[in-house]
C-alpha cells in the first residue's frame, strides 16, 4: 500500500477473509475469501512491500474490530499459540491456535492477514514481569523468506 487508504482495504480485505471462517458463513462469501486468499499469495511480498506496509500499520492495530496486515516476529509460545512481536509500533501479539508457526527458530518472520479481538492475554512466554497482550484472529499467514 502506498497511501494509508490503501492500507485500510487490503485490513478490510484481511477482515473479510478472517470472519469467514470465523462465522458460519455462506458458501458464495467462503468462496470469494479464498478467491482473495489465492490472490494476496501470488502477490510478491518483498521488502520495499513490507516497508511501504508497516509505514501505515500504526495505530491500527489498537482497535479491536479492525481489519489489520501486518509482519510479524516470532518470539514464542506453546500448544499451537504464537507470540508475535510486530516491529512498528512496538507491539506483542498472541496468535491463537497456529501450531504451523510454531517454529524452534525465533525470529521468523509472518504476513500476518487478520482480525484484532477485544481480547487480552498474558503472554504464553517466560518474562521477569507479566506481559499482556491483544489476541489477533488469522486465517491468512504467509511465511516471508
Amino acid at each position: 500500500p502506498t497511501s494509508p487508504e490503501q492500507y485500510d482495504t487490503l485490513a478490510e480485505l484481511a477482515q473479510l477473509i478472517t470472519w469467514t471462517r470465523l462465522v458460519d458463513a455462506p458458501e458464495i462469501t467462503k468462496q470469494l475469501a479464498d478467491e482473495l486468499s489465492d490472490k494476496i499469495k501470488e502477490v510478491e511480498w518483498n521488502d520495499e512491500r513490507l516497508e511501504a506496509l508497516a509505514a501505515h500499520v500504526g495505530k491500527k492495530l489498537n482497535k479491536p474490530g479492525n481489519g489489520a496486515v501486518f509482519v510479524g516476529q516470532y518470539v514464542g509460545g506453546g500448544g499451537g499459540d504464537v507470540v508475535m512481536l510486530v516491529e512498528e509500533p512496538k507491539a506483542l501479539f498472541l496468535l491463537k491456535n497456529h501450531p504451523e508457526v510454531a517454529e524452534p527458530k525465533p525470529g521468523a518472520r509472518w504476513l500476518v492477514f487478520g482480525l484484532i479481538t477485544p481480547e487480552v492475554v498474558q503472554a504464553p512466554i517466560r518474562s521477569p514481569v507479566p506481559v499482556r497482550m491483544r489476541v489477533v484472529k488469522s486465517r491468512l499467514l504467509l511465511k516471508i523468506e
